[in-house]
């Protein structure tokens, strides 16, 4: 199944099998929805989305009995998806920290993560993330392990052809490690040189 926010922002989530079957469409009360993932088990949506008048916050949608609930506070956004183990969602606060906030209710806990810094994915045993900021020509990402602090080079991604580059998004780790993904912006000009005129 996947899901998406239609383009003008409404409240409402469409999930489109990608088999047989039928659409489904959610409401999502007075939210706007801008980002959408699905929780391990299947049942519950992790939403980044907004109230009228308010910053966004992370957001559980039960897909059984359609509640929402709020997982972050306001201003506090989810970074990447959840832990593998369904247990922990990590979002940024507005001054670049990132703390894990558990799914099932709790304390939240902050983790070793250096603004600008954002958590992509997670390793799958859930007991470390990937990290990374956006760059210009390369990014780099780092293993981050959740309860030392301790953090390795993962890998550099930059395009072997680096005319032109712009901006380097932020990639996406599988839960293997083995594989990721990334986009970035390119931009090419040309210069001509106009002569003859008077």
């Amino acid at each position: 199944m996947g899901g998406r926010g239609p383009s003008d922002f409404s409240n409402h989530i469409h999930i489109i099998p990608t088999g047989a079957g039928q659409e489904r469409v959610l409401d999502v009360q007075d939210k706007k929805p801008f980002s959408v993932s699905w929780l391990p088990n299947g049942k519950l949506l992790l939403l980044r989305a907004a109230a009228p008048g308010e910053a966004p916050r992370g957001y559980l949608f039960d897909l059984d009995t359609a509640a929402l609930r709020p997982i972050t506070p306001e201003g506090v956004r989810p970074t990447g998806q959840s832990s593998p183990d369904g247990k922990f969602v990590a979002g940024r606060r507005a001054d670049g920290t990132t703390w894990l906030f558990p799914i099932g209710g709790g304390s939240p806990r902050p983790i070793a993560v250096h603004a600008p810094e954002e958590v992509t994915s997670w390793s799958p045993d859930s007991r470390a993330v990937y990290v990374a900021s956006t760059g210009e020509t390369a990014v780099h990402v780092y293993r981050v392990e959740i309860d030392t602090g301790k953090r390795s080079l993962f890998t550099i991604l930059s395009p072997s052809d680096k005319a032109g580059l712009t901006y380097m998004a932020l990639c996406c780790v599988t839960p293997d490690g083995k594989f990721y993904a990334y986009s970035y912006n390119r931009q090419i000009s040309e210069l001509f040189i106009v002569e003859g005129l008077e």
